[in-house]
């Protein structure tokens, strides 16, 4: 409804140019105000809109909120390929490599053999060593002794915790659930809600025989 006002402001109020430019502004910061109910098309040309007219920040946090949305709302929590896809959307929307890294390492914990996934962390120069992806320079600059890499890429300090060491940093979270697939079992703690803001997300995986670890964080602004 809001891109609709928007768009009929202009045409439907010629001889009136600021009450029209009125309608259009608030038509187009109702959108904004939630991406929710936008497709893709729509969110990119809101946002396009805000750039041309000079609020290209504007523009740009409609881009994250939608992906945000999407990230939240949308993914299964087995849908390994949802995630791939959504991940090149952030590089490519928002050229955000954190969150497509985030994105890819919950990819291949729900399905290690995902050539989409594989073929990005290749793309974003990763190589696969170990049982694990390392970014190519962390690999030139291992430790001597046949040491693991360090977290190279990993900027969440919780990825890779156990359910007790992510609760002794954050307390006993506010909701907990879990699903299983392909063999695997994926926890998703919750901490906040009921309206409150900074809602975290936490995902963990846990394979046949290893006691589970956080896979990804996001949180809900």
């Amino acid at each position: 409804a809001g891109l609709d006002l928007a768009a009929r402001a202009r045409t439907g109020l010629p001889d009136r140019p600021a009450l029209a430019e009125s309608f259009r502004t608030t038509g187009l910061q109702a959108s904004a105000d939630d991406v929710s109910r936008l497709r893709q098309n729509e969110a990119l040309d809101l946002a396009r809109t805000f750039e041309e007219a000079g609020q290209r920040e504007k523009g740009r946090k409609v881009i994250a909120d939608w992906l945000d949305f999407q990230r939240r709302e949308r993914l299964a929590p087995g849908d390994a390929e949802g995630r791939v896809n959504l991940g090149e959307k952030y590089l490519n929307l928002l050229q955000d490599r954190a969150t497509a890294l985030i994105l890819l390492r919950e990819a291949v914990a729900i399905d290690a053999q995902s050539q989409p996934a594989r073929e990005l962390f290749r793309r974003l120069g990763y190589r696969y060593q170990d049982g694990r992806w390392v970014e190519n320079s962390a690999v030139a600059t291992a430790p001597a002794g046949g040491e693991e890499p360090g977290r190279i890429g990993d900027t969440d300090p919780l990825l890779g915790l156990t359910p007790a060491e992510v609760q002794a940093r954050l307390g006993i979270p506010d909701r907990k659930s879990q699903i299983v697939t392909q063999g695997t079992v994926i926890l998703q703690w919750v901490y906040g809600g009921n309206g409150q803001r900074n809602v975290q997300y936490i995902n963990f995986l846990r394979r046949p025989g290893t006691p589970p670890t956080v896979v990804g964080r996001y949180t809900n602004p």
